[in-house]
């Protein structure tokens, strides 16, 4: 039988990753690792792989860390999720977003969380978590 989390509001439950809001920031997303194949089949940007090596059951759920910079992206791509021209034809008129920091600052673990978000949500996701290679 499980233990019961010491701190269960460290923790978003399934229902409540639907919508983040600024509130959310510094608590973990509770994955399992059959949904992290399903939302990240590619592999997981960064050091994602190398951590998951180093909890020592492979039945337990993983925590990743929401983020402010992962909050306010899921914000800003929900807000954009229905948007629309002025014929009403679905148009996103953002070019982009550009993360940058030093390393080890989160921006990997950034990347990963809203591929998984986007998904869960019905968006094309098309990740290359390891762009090194080329």
């Amino acid at each position: 039988e499980a233990t019961p989390a010491r701190r269960p509001h460290l923790w978003l439950q399934g229902d409540d990753q639907a919508a983040v809001g600024t509130e959310d920031v510094g608590r973990f997303v509770k994955i399992s690792r059959n949904d992290l194949i399903e939302h990240l089949p590619e592999g997981g940007c960064g050091e994602l792989s190398r951590d998951l090596t180093l909890i020592p059951s492979r039945t337990r759920d993983v925590g990743l860390m929401l983020r402010k910079l992962s909050v306010e992206l899921i914000m800003q791509l929900s807000e954009l999720q229905d948007a629309t021209d002025g014929q009403g034809v679905p148009c996103i008129r953002k070019a982009g977003f550009l993360i940058d920091g030093h390393k080890g600052t989160g921006k990997s673990q950034v990347l990963n969380l809203l591929a998984m978000w986007a998904r869960r949500n019905g968006w094309l996701v098309v990740m290359e978590p390891t762009p090194s290679r080329y």
